[in-house]
């Protein structure tokens, strides 16, 4: 136990009593007043004639002289750092309270900045310490950096490490000790600054926690988490708000949820709770998107890194009540560092499973010159309340061995870039209506990717088929699109007469022969209207027109002459030939 500073008793039979209007500097944040502090040597009590209130004084001063507050006895005490940089967090001078903090129930230590200069501090840990929480901020516009060094643990209680203040500076805080949960229970990172370039938590050793790690980056989804060291222990992570970049070790044996991101504190979709993977993982158990609960949520889990690979099953839980806008999952790749030179690949091994029957957005995501492959089973998911998405302008896969089981009233939008349907041919990778927004692809990568009832609108965008065959629903057209065709591809679509909008233009790209690729609609000569046939445009036949045959087939012929031209070849003909007979006469 930690002495206090003494205190020198005042004259016999008189007590100093302290200035109500003034505080003890090194009491807590309740300012519990010490009898000993402040005296007023105006106010003086005669000890010699003990009374009710007298002897209520010398109980005070007892307390005072004993170091116990009866009213903070439950609570916390804050242990402000004084200290250099560079200064040992052992040293009873470095803080307010005359000694280090030590306990994991009551010490919370604090350091700030309240001034508009840079603050650097390191506190070096030499033994194994403990403490309620660390809080790091200020009212100051400075920056300050702070960094918890050491080859030791430091266990942190129920107060959680919070780094964050309301001004415009930003808080770094790197700990380079290892970390542990007090008593077998969580740690809390409570990174709610305010401020808009946000604050960063650097935890760079071992973190054992038997409970979980829970992650709140503030409303505005500034706050910033690094993680590069090792979990282990039986906890699991749990990231509510602000974003956590993952480059650690997971060897926790955590069996349920063991990485969660809720978004339980992120409004909208511009700033949702991320966690970056810098690096592949594997956890015991599985992945949970969404809070589980009616409150609305934005969640979002990337890799950012080529050759990242996420083993485990990933599910989504109950979304909030404001509409599908107001609760968003973006799933992906979003390696900022690819080039078209060197893309970056990220593979999602496991199933994507869909259990909330709330309105949700379910975007996935590959930005510039990344590749998101999703090898499992995606299923679930409620008629009218789950929308999909494929978004960013790389590349998203649907692939591996089984089919993506979803609910079949579920469309897909792609937006943006392209997705890429790669099941095992036979083995359906859309389940549902897809749509093609304009400047966006769908492509086949093997035969028979998309479920047959599944109709396909291209609305300015592109339909790649390869060297495929597929069966589907209808086309509409709602903007001048692209048809490709590869050699050896069979497209089969239902009779879609009347179904794009006047004036939109189909262009086919490839070889339509009716032989080595074939384009059919329906079963007869009704599959297209006539109107549709002239919006037809062949990129490698030109001056042909489309015509249908009386089984739905489409074939590109060279066009009939028109009235007009027949007109004038004859005029031409009669012309030349009267020309001969002149010759022939003279």
């Amino acid at each position: 136990m930690h002495s206090h500073a003494s205190v020198e008793a005042p004259p016999p039979f008189q007590v100093n009593l302290p200035n109500a209007s003034k505080k003890d500097s090194s009491c807590n944040d309740k300012h519990i007043l010490r009898v000993v502090s402040y005296v007023r040597d105006d106010y003086i009590v005669d000890m010699s004639k003990p009374t009710p209130f007298t002897l209520l004084m010398s109980a005070l001063l007892l307390i005072s002289w004993s170091g116990w507050n009866p009213i903070s006895a439950a609570s916390t005490t804050n242990f402000y750092w004084t200290g250099i940089d560079g200064g040992t967090w052992e040293t009873g001078t470095n803080w307010t309270m005359g000694y280090a903090p030590t306990s994991a129930t009551t010490d919370y230590p604090r350091i700030t900045n309240d001034t508009s200069s840079t603050v650097n501090k390191t506190l070096s840990l030499t033994a194994n310490e403990s403490a309620y929480g660390f809080y790091l901020g200020g009212a100051g516009t400075g920056n300050l950096n702070v960094t918890l060094s050491g080859a030791v643990t430091l266990t942190i209680g129920s107060g959680g490490i919070s780094v964050g203040q309301s001004k415009t500076s930003l808080q770094t805080l790197t700990i380079a000790t290892n970390l542990a949960a007090y008593n077998g229970g969580n740690i809390a990172f409570n990174n709610t600054t305010s401020a808009s370039t946000g604050s960063i938590i650097y935890i760079n050793s071992g973190y054992t926690v038997s409970g979980s790690v829970t992650i709140n980056g503030g409303n505005n989804g500034n706050g910033l988490v690094n993680i590069n060291g090792t979990i282990i222990g039986a906890g699991n992570m749990r990231v509510n708000s602000g974003t956590v970049n993952w480059n650690g070790t997971w060897s926790s044996s955590y069996t349920g949820d063991a990485l969660w991101v809720s978004g339980t504190y992120s409004n909208t979709d511009v700033n949702p709770a991320t966690l970056n993977l810098y690096s592949s993982i594997d956890t015991s158990g599985s992945i949970r998107l969404g809070t589980g609960t009616s409150a609305n949520s934005n969640a979002a889990l990337y890799g950012v890194k080529n050759g990242v690979i996420v083993s485990d099953n990933i599910a989504t839980y109950a979304a909030g009540t404001a509409g599908a806008s107001s609760n968003v999952i973006i799933i992906g790749a979003n390696d900022t560092s690819a080039t078209a030179s060197a893309k970056s690949t990220v593979t999602y091994a496991g199933n994507y499973a869909i259990t909330d029957t709330n309105a949700r957005i379910h975007r996935f995501f590959a930005t510039d010159n990344n590749i998101a492959q999703f090898n499992g089973t995606i299923s679930g998911g409620t008629a009218g309340a789950t929308v999909f998405q494929k978004t960013g302008n790389g590349t998203v896969i649907f692939g591996g061995t089984t089919a993506n089981t979803y609910n079949s009233s579920i469309g897909m939008e792609v937006v943006a870039g392209t997705l890429l349907l790669q099941k095992t041919a036979g083995v359906n990778a859309l389940n549902g209506n897809v749509t093609v927004d304009s400047g966006a692809t769908l492509q086949l990568g093997a035969s028979n990717q998309i479920a047959n009832a599944a109709n396909l609108t291209l609305a300015g965008g592109s339909f790649n088929a390869g060297a495929n065959s597929e069966t589907l629903g209808s086309l509409t057209l709602t903007g001048n699109s692209i048809l490709t065709l590869g050699s050896g591809s069979a497209l089969v679509f239902a009779n879609s007469a009347n179904l794009w909008t006047s004036g939109m233009t189909l262009t086919i790209y490839g070889t339509l022969d009716g032989t080595t690729s074939t384009l059919r609609f329906g079963t007869d000569a009704t599959g297209l209207s006539s109107t549709q046939l002239s919006e037809i445009v062949f990129a490698d036949y030109s001056g042909y027109t489309a015509a249908i045959d009386a089984s739905g087939f489409i074939t590109a012929v060279v066009p009939e002459p028109s009235s007009v031209a027949l007109l004038g070849a004859t005029i031409i003909a009669v012309t030349i030939g009267t020309l001969r007979r002149r010759r022939h006469n003279i």
